[in-house]
């Protein structure tokens, strides 16, 4: 996610790109911006460089479910054999310092070889649910 207005992102610039260099921002952290397929962006983006190397260090807590079982005591009072409550969630919490993109995607299948991650899919999902078990 390096390259703004590229056209397989629909012309799209992220926040994060927003810092690039101009006359008034020469401390930019991007090279200006260029139409691509431009020589300034085969420079800029056709080099190679570490410029454009992400820290890709990241957790994740991916899944993670809370139960209770109700006293047998007093499911048995009720006629029953066991009574659980849960809740549970996926993907509830990601810490990277790269906030636009997955950091366990790739477009690639598992290649992240030549060029890794260009964050050319969907974002990843939360997901809470809940739940009740009963046994009679």
């Amino acid at each position: 996610m390096i390259e703004p207005f590229h056209q397989n992102y629909s012309y799209t610039i992220y926040q994060h790109q927003l810092d690039y260099w101009t006359p008034t921002n020469i401390d930019g952290r991007w090279p200006r911006l260029t139409a691509n397929g431009s020589t300034a962006s085969t420079n800029n983006f056709g080099k190679d460089s570490d410029l454009y190397l992400f820290n890709g260090k990241y957790a994740r807590l991916k899944n993670i479910q809370v139960g209770y079982s109700l006293p047998k005591e007093l499911v048995s009072k009720l006629g029953l054999q066991r009574v659980r409550f849960f809740i549970n969630a996926q993907n509830l919490l990601t810490l990277s310092k790269n906030s636009w993109i997955d950091p366990e995607s790739s477009e690639f299948d598992s290649n992240m070889g030549g060029s890794a991650n260009s964050a050319r899919n969907y974002p990843t999902l939360k997901y809470y649910g809940g739940g009740l078990n009963i046994q009679f």
